[in-house]
């Protein structure tokens, strides 16, 4: 699986050690965010900002064309991304992680959700976000922040080793597919996320 809401394994990564204390809230409850574990990546994109927004705001039910351990998403509740509405997606595995929508902007070209159930991983809890930023007439950073926190400190630790490495490649598959029209594969997912992986800013707060 991917997002944290995806949790799944990869590979370490090196990463910046820049704290994340300037980052905004993306739980709904804040006394969780303090607890978690947060990691921020970004990516520019040489597409318009209306178009990103197309692939993973408006169409938030679509994320198997970048997620390379996914077979399928869909929608728990509701059919459109809004606060409120529920996906579920399924792993190659057949482990499943249902999200919810807690922040859903088209003007800010923000989405945030928070894993409600998985059978993927002992989680306490987990949230995310992607938030565009319109940085040129065809060119769009995306941001990605997730926090997430472990049942166990070994799992905890296990999880910071590996989740950088699953959105690398989550991010890179974006940028993938939205400028050459190809989705990344589980054949390709390496080739991809070493391609773009220099472009891809990291920031963590452990």
């Amino acid at each position: 699986m991917s997002q944290i809401t995806a949790l799944a394994v990869a590979v370490y990564v090196a990463l910046s050690t820049a704290a994340l204390a300037d980052i905004q809230r993306f739980s709904q409850n804040p006394s969780l965010q303090q607890q978690a574990s947060m990691i921020e990546m970004s990516i520019e994109i040489d597409a318009a900002v209306a178009e990103v927004w197309n692939l993973v705001g408006k169409h938030f039910d679509k994320s198997k064309v970048f997620n390379v351990e996914a077979v399928s998403t869909f929608y728990l509740e509701g059919t459109t991304p809004q606060v409120g509405s529920r996906r579920r997606t399924i792993g190659t595995d057949g482990t499943f992680i249902d999200v919810q929508i807690f922040r859903f902007s088209h003007r800010d070209h923000t989405v945030s959700w928070e894993i409600t159930n998985t059978d993927l991983a002992p989680l306490s809890f987990g949230f995310s976000e992607y938030r565009l930023e319109n940085i040129g007439a065809k060119r769009t950073r995306l941001v990605q922040t997730s926090g997430f926190k472990m049942e166990s400190g070994l799992m905890n630790a296990a999880m910071r080793f590996r989740f950088p490495t699953i959105l690398k490649t989550e991010l890179a598959g974006i940028k993938f597919f939205i400028e050459t029209g190809n989705q990344i594969t589980p054949r390709t997912a390496r080739k991809v996320r070493l391609k773009y992986g220099d472009a891809i800013n990291v920031r963590r707060s452990w």
